[in-house]
């Protein structure tokens, strides 16, 4: 087993509800500054202290996972074609995020800064979960037998046959997901007429975490429970710049769109373990460090309505991309499967 990197998992969100309070609302309503993994909700205003939380629906896609039974090439090569059951977990939960801004007085920082300049401390947790359930079977017939392999790569014992009409597989995944997020950002913005832009530079710090445990039983005459857990986690520290529009269509409705680039050092572990009775038993355990740069992307568009002088109810939908998300290369052994031969793949970081 292997710490992996997926270039195609991201989250996904769209809000419940946002709401910002402070001193004095301006005229204008402004563009929400983008934050991974949820977007901030600061309101601009004319000056002083502003506070702004929301929440939000999240669907995020996570690498994909497979453990337990592999199939082998035939009875006479014997090399691994890899698993039976394979899982692509999308994980769907809530999230929510909130912050404390400061805008600095008229004049207090170099006109660079743009119009009503800023400075803000956000957080944010989110947290989702996904059970999946998979049946399928190993055919029957010497042209593809199967053998049970540990987290660690290592065969249990020989591989088998199975007999007409092959041997039974059904499979769970339990997959929680959380990350918690704090960052700090400097903005300020830009007139055009109607519309407003607004860029942002900031720094985030995180820990992201997932749990799996999957369990899976043999039939066909070859008896079987195996059951693994695993974890992943990972810390990142990082930078990014954001550029968000605005237009205020008519007074107090605005429309935005805006998104960010980022890079993060991620620092990745993974633990894990399995066990088996039955027909094939094992026991087996594994762990992993790794280290990575991280290429984080987000987009979203929003509608904001100010329904009183202090308080704006913003909504937004977004995507999030992760070029570096860590997960779990499927474990095996290298080379021609024998019972003396368990040589395993080793615990690595695979960019």
């Amino acid at each position: 087993m292997r710490i992996s990197s997926s270039s195609c998992a991201g989250v996904a969100a769209i809000t419940i509800i946002g709401a910002m309070v402070a001193p004095g609302l301006a005229a204008d309503l402004p563009p929400r500054p983008s934050d991974l993994p949820m977007k901030s909700t600061a309101a601009v205003y004319d000056n002083g202290t502003y506070l702004w939380v929301d929440g939000s629906y999240q669907s995020i896609k996570l690498p994909s996972y497979g453990l337990g039974v592999h199939l082998l090439s035939n009875s006479v090569t014997l090399l691994d074609t890899g698993v039976v059951n394979s899982f692509d977990p999308r994980a769907t939960g809530a999230g929510a995020s909130g912050g404390i801004g400061y805008i600095f007085p008229s004049g207090t920082l170099p006109s660079i800064f743009g119009a009503k300049a800023r400075f803000e401390l956000g957080g944010s947790y989110v947290q989702a979960r996904r059970s999946q359930a998979q049946t399928a079977s190993v055919p029957p017939g010497a042209a593809n037998p199967g053998v049970l392999v540990g987290v660690n790569g290592v065969p249990s014992g020989l591989g088998f046959i199975c007999g007409v009409p092959g041997c039974p597989l059904a499979s769970t995944l339990s997959t929680t997901y959380a990350v918690w997020q704090v960052n700090g950002k400097l903005a300020g913005d830009y007139k055009l007429g109607m519309v407003t832009l607004t860029p942002s530079i900031g720094i985030f710090g995180g820990q992201d975490r997932v749990d799996q445990s999957f369990a899976q039983t043999l039939g066909g005459g070859f008896a079987t429970t195996y059951n693994a857990t695993t974890a992943v986690h990972w810390t990142d520290w990082g930078g990014k710049f954001g550029l968000a529009t605005s237009y205020e269509f008519m007074p107090g409705v605005a429309v935005g769109l805006g998104g960010s680039i980022g890079l993060a050092s991620r620092s990745a572990t993974l633990s894990g373990n399995d066990i088996a009775t039955g027909a094939f038993p094992l026991a087996s355990a594994v762990s992993s460090s790794a280290n990575t740069t991280a290429f984080l992307a987000n987009v979203e568009t929003s509608l904001g309505v100010r329904v009183s002088k202090g308080i704006a109810l913003r909504g937004f939908a977004g995507w999030n991309y992760d070029n570096r998300v860590p997960g779990l290369q499927t474990p095996g052994f290298t080379g021609q499967y024998r019972r003396t031969d368990r040589r395993s793949r080793e615990p690595a970081f695979r960019s």
